[in-house]
């Protein structure tokens, strides 16, 4: 027979514990926690993959719910949800209710994307003279070009039709979330500005509520780093998202295991990518 749900308060909302007796012996269901973070964007599988291995070595079974970039954050900050699966480290300071976990799981290269314009990227303020156009909620974009003349959208495909019919002049992006977008909607005539505007380091984030979690997945994500397993992760699924079929990608977009589309490719050997503690 089912015993009754239990479910914790205090630092771990929640967090249910289902206890399945059968007879004199006793089943224990992982645990569950919810995570949000940015719909559409691509370069969230690399820690959506880090994540659901790290709790899962923690027996925790991980729901993730993909919104909007500026809803994600603030349902997490609100502690609707039990955090952020990858922000940058700016959000900390306006985002007070989130604590944020250490190391970093993934490395994002912002880049400009133009059709029509050729020029050399020298750091944001380069952008100025130009119509420019930005993911809303993106903080690093948003903040990194505060009096420039830009417009905000809410999605990829929106924003590289706009480049692409000539109604901005620049697209600012995560470099692999605009290469995916380019190719899966056939915008053959955009370009990549080199070099980056900036490399960031992502970390993910806990609602305050979870604050007993906090040392805990830090232990295992350290453990993840320092054997190399962070690295791998992010070098397959990049591999993956850029080399294989839309459905594959989508299938990382929904239960987010690139790892698992292919073996360790011949292609990564010896190649220099910069990961968290490089940058």
């Amino acid at each position: 027979m089912f015993s009754v749900a239990k479910f914790f308060s205090g630092s771990t909302p929640l967090i249910g514990i289902l206890l399945l007796s059968l007879g004199h012996s006793t089943v224990c269901v992982a645990q569950q926690l919810t995570f949000v973070t940015v719909e559409t964007s691509e370069d969230t599988a690399v820690s959506e993959t880090v994540l659901r291995e790290a709790y899962g070595r923690l027996n925790i079974n991980l729901v993730i719910k993909k919104y909007p970039a500026e809803r994600a954050i603030r349902l997490a900050n609100r502690g609707l949800v039990d955090g952020e699966i990858q922000r940058v480290d700016a959000i900390k300071h306006n985002y007070v209710n989130l604590i944020q976990v250490q190391p970093a799981i993934n490395v994002l290269e912002a880049v400009a994307f133009t059709r029509s314009i050729r020029f050399q990227p020298q750091g944001w303020d380069s952008l100025r003279p130009y119509r420019i156009g930005l993911i809303r909620g993106i903080k690093f974009a948003e903040n990194n070009t505060v009096g420039m003349n830009r417009d905000l959208v809410s999605r990829y495909q929106s924003l590289f039709k706009m480049l692409d019919g000539g109604r901005i002049d620049v697209a600012v992006a995560p470099k692999i979330n605009g290469l995916i977008s380019i190719r899966k909607h056939n915008h053959s005539a955009i370009n990549v500005m080199e070099p980056a505007l900036m490399h960031f380091k992502l970390f993910h984030y806990l609602h305050r509520k979870n604050l007993d979690w906090v040392p805990k997945i830090e232990a295992v994500l350290h453990n993840m780093h320092q054997s190399g397993e962070l690295q791998k992760i992010r070098q397959r699924i990049h591999l993956t998202l850029l080399e294989t079929p839309t459905p594959k990608i989508q299938r990382c977009e929904q239960i987010a295991d690139c790892e698992r589309l292919s073996e360790e490719p011949s292609v990564w050997k010896n190649k220099n990518t910069a990961m968290p503690d490089e940058i």
